[in-house]
């Protein structure tokens, strides 16, 4: 997760659904809103998951950018948006987004192949998501037959070629406009 480290973010729905799964590492990179970051840590010891919740401040966009490289999936439960830079940033990473119902999110994410949109506050959809790719990953990564959706290495390289293509659109009419000079 990216972004305000609050309620409306969906911030307790990450500690319920991280309270509940097993295998999953979640990384949350922003700031709490004023004295809430003392609460967190609180309710995160209290519910026995400094194991699987890490708070990782806020970061530099490049160190953002290099942990949604090395991430299995994005988890956006926002209660509130409008269209989440962050999402769009998972998915140009090339990873799944398991994410809410809020705003433009529906609109972005090319369900179920690039995800799940589940309402902010179903838990246990969340689970299921995240359950699902955590296996599917698994399966993939130990060279077995996966019947899924989604195969995450071809997506990033989907991904990787898509952006590559509209670069090199990008240079190509930039080099087109130079020669008509």
């Amino acid at each position: 997760y990216v972004g305000a480290l609050s309620r409306p973010k969906g911030l307790y729905t990450i500690l319920d659904v991280a309270q509940r799964i097993k295998g999953v590492m979640f990384q949350l990179v922003g700031t709490p809103e004023r004295d809430a970051g003392r609460e967190l840590r609180r309710v995160i010891q209290e519910r026995g998951l400094e194991d699987r919740v890490r708070l990782m401040g806020s970061l530099p966009n490049a160190e953002v950018h290099a942990l949604l490289v090395n991430s299995d999936a994005y988890l956006f439960p926002s209660a509130t948006e409008g269209f989440p830079i962050s999402v769009a940033e998972a998915m140009a990473a090339g990873l799944p987004v398991v994410a809410s119902t809020a705003g433009a999110i529906p609109d972005m994410i090319d369900a179920p192949r690039g995800g799940f949109v589940i309402s902010w506050d179903d838990v246990q959809g969340y689970i299921e998501a995240l359950e699902r790719l955590r296996d599917e990953l698994r399966a993939q990564r130990e060279g077995g037959e996966v019947p899924t959706h989604t195969d995450y290495l071809r997506l990033r390289e989907q991904h990787r070629l898509v952006f590559g293509s509209i670069l090199t659109a990008e240079q190509h009419l930039e080099l087109e406009r130079l020669n008509l000079k």
